[in-house]
């Protein structure tokens, strides 16, 4: 009997192909939903917990072509990570149309046909060949033992990342998963119907729809604070304070201190806007209550507190360890640093 096997360079093109098929079309579909779903019924979300087609739109886009995006580069430059790229795109996608068909049905051809495109990428993509393993690294943690660690011993943890090959990898990765737990924070405002109160907006943008455009503004702002502050930091700790650290040991640090640094406000407004998204809370309300005199707005400024004595505190110790800078020399370059971050972050988000 003959068995047909493509060879490896014909498996990598189809799957990679397919993936890019998919990506264009998650792309379409959300640019179209994020523009206004014109002709697209609303009637249809009458069961789900959204009253349009804006955050459905977005996690197609975002989610769902951007892990059909990454998956086809891993296949078209055969990376290491192409097989479980794949898989998890596959994986995302056939989600995406699980929930999809559970919340409005079956309501187009697509539905199926995306579906059956989803198993052929499953199916391809176990025929790639797994990541070699190679032999671990000398003293290296996790990238969770990391993130406990600069909450609980910040100075060890950080003289351990320092030593760590993979600290650029690291440092980004904690840096990119505070700013996605925060554009899901903008992501349910939008859903709450929220909007700016006392702090008017910098951007030219009406505040009735601010946060739509907060949602697509929060991962670059972040980037750039996260970046113009490590080389702030760079750049006075070796001029004004012989700092013997590199960019990328300083940058590194910096992003695990923002990732747990943030968690004094984070915890608070994921909790609240989920609420106000699911309508357990008047979102509008509450910003309003936090905005004039009550418990809410004691509230939020002991938080704010914490906020700044752990931002300072963590930055403090991340460029000490990355610069060997102590004491009075270490707070300058991190108040300077913070300085920065916070002041890109507010011209950009409410």
């Amino acid at each position: 009997m003959l068995r047909l096997r493509p060879s490896p360079k014909a498996l990598r093109g189809l799957l990679g192909s397919l993936h890019a098929l998919v990506a264009l079309n998650a792309f379409g579909g959300g640019y179209y939903g994020l523009a206004g779903a014109r002709g697209i019924p609303t009637e249809w979300l009458a069961q789900s917990p959204f009253k349009d087609y804006f955050v459905p739109s977005f996690v197609l886009l975002v989610v769902v072509g951007g892990s059909a995006s990454i998956a086809a580069v891993a296949v078209f430059i055969e990376a290491r990570c192409a097989r479980t790229a794949t898989l998890v795109a596959g994986a995302i996608l056939l989600a995406w149309l699980a929930v999809q068909v559970a919340l409005i049905g079956l309501v187009s051809w697509l539905q199926p046909t995306m579906a059956i495109l989803a198993l052929v990428m499953l199916g391809l993509g176990s025929r790639l060949p797994r990541p070699s393993h190679a032999p671990p690294l000398a003293n290296t943690g996790t990238f969770l033992a990391y993130y406990a660690g600069t909450f609980w011993q910040p100075r060890r943890t950080f003289e351990a990342l320092i030593q760590d090959p993979r600290r650029r990898q690291l440092g980004t990765f904690a840096l990119l998963s505070h700013a996605a737990l925060y554009t899901l924070v903008y992501l349910f405002l939008v859903m709450g119907e929220g909007r700016p109160t006392v702090f008017a907006p910098w951007l030219p943008i009406e505040a009735e729809s601010y946060y739509r455009y907060d949602a697509f503004l929060l991962t670059p702002s972040v980037v750039l604070g996260w970046l113009l502050a490590a080389a702030v930091a760079q750049l006075l700790a070796t001029l004004t304070f012989r700092g013997q650290g590199s960019f990328v040991d300083t940058a590194s640090t910096l992003g695990f201190s923002i990732a747990a640094a943030s968690w004094a406000t984070l915890a608070h407004d994921l909790l609240t806007t989920c609420l106000g998204a699911f309508h357990v809370l008047n979102q509008r309300h509450y910003e309003d209550a936090m905005s004039t005199p009550t418990p809410f707005r004691t509230l939020i400024w002991t938080l704010m507190l914490v906020y700044l004595v752990a931002f300072l505190t963590l930055f403090s110790k991340a460029i000490g360890v990355s610069q060997r800078l102590r004491g009075g020399p270490a707070l300058v370059v991190a108040v300077s640093a913070f300085a920065v971050y916070q002041g890109v972050f507010l011209v950009f988000n409410r």
